[in-house]
C-alpha cells in the first residue's frame, strides 16, 4: 500500500475512533453507561485548571510587537482522489495536522 494511502486510511480510522471515544465519554459523564466491566473500571471526575483570558488584556498590550514572536510548524493534509474505490471517504483538507517539535 502506498504511504499516502496508508496515512489517509489511518487518519480516517483515528477520526472514527476518536468520535466513538467521545460518544462513550459523554455516556459515562451523563451516567448512561456502566463504569465497570470485568476487566476495566472507568473513573469520572471533575478537574479544574486555570485559564488565561487573553481577551481581557488591554489593546495596547495585544498590539505591542515586542510581546509576540512568529512561530511555524509543519502541516500535513490529505484529500481522497475522486475515484470509485474512494467514493464516500471524507477528505482531510479541513483537518490539518500540526506537528511541532517540542
Amino acid at each position: 500500500m502506498h504511504p499516502a494511502d496508508k496515512y489517509a486510511r489511518l487518519k480516517d480510522q483515528i477520526k472514527a475512533l476518536e468520535a466513538l471515544a467521545q460518544r462513550l465519554r459523554t455516556r459515562f459523564i451523563r451516567g448512561d453507561a456502566p463504569l465497570a466491566s470485568n476487566a476495566v473500571e472507568v473513573c469520572v471526575k471533575r478537574q479544574s485548571r486555570r485559564v488565561f483570558l487573553k481577551d481581557r488584556l488591554p489593546d495596547y498590550i495585544l498590539r505591542e510587537p515586542s510581546l509576540w514572536e512568529e512561530a511555524s510548524s509543519h502541516v500535513v493534509t490529505y484529500s481522497w482522489a475522486t475515484s470509485a474505490s474512494n467514493s464516500g471517504k471524507s477528505g482531510g483538507e479541513d483537518d490539518p495536522i500540526v506537528v511541532d517539535t517540542w
